[in-house]
């Protein structure tokens, strides 16, 4: 059994995620937790335990299915961002990149699209001289670190 106003707590932190799947698998954990408990309904403090896990489960899925320069773009969203202390302009980063590696702007686009499609970055558009893409992080700069050291050895800066 689930309250309306547990229900309604999982519903706000799959909003607050962006993503469903979050969701679904949020709901999945608090009933598991709650059984484990030998408890016939889910409290408050089920959702908010499980929602750490589920948060995190989406994030290294999606990182797993991203391209060694996917993540090396990633990982310097995060960098510069937290240097700039917040929104992250498309062309800011492009600059950068274009620093240590020869990229075509296309290419730098498309690798950015990727990274937002499975959730890992928004590109909120901002009409400036032209379009400017704002990139605004889903993910912590720690929580996208740790995972991607612990999964695959990339040392970050």
């Amino acid at each position: 059994m689930i309250s309306s106003g547990v229900l309604d707590l999982i519903v706000r932190k799959t909003e607050k995620a962006g993503d469903l799947r979050v969701g679904l698998d949020l709901l999945k954990r608090s009933v598991l937790r709650a059984e484990q408990e030998m408890r016939g309904s889910v409290l408050r403090e089920d959702v908010i335990l499980a929602y750490g896990d589920a948060r995190l489960l989406h994030l290294k899925k999606a990182l797993q299915g991203l391209s060694g320069e996917e993540r090396a773009i990633l990982l310097q969203v995060h960098q510069l961002a937290e240097r700039g202390g917040g929104g992250l302009i498309s062309g800011d980063l492009y600059g950068h990149l274009i620093e240590e590696e020869e990229i075509a702007y296309w290419i730098f686009m498309e690798r950015l699209e990727n990274l937002a499609d499975p959730g890992l970055i928004d590109l909120r558009v901002r009409q400036a001289k032209g379009r400017t893409d704002v990139i605004v992080q889903r993910y912590s700069r720690e929580e996208v670190e740790g995972i991607c050291n612990r999964e695959s050895g990339v040392l970050t800066a």
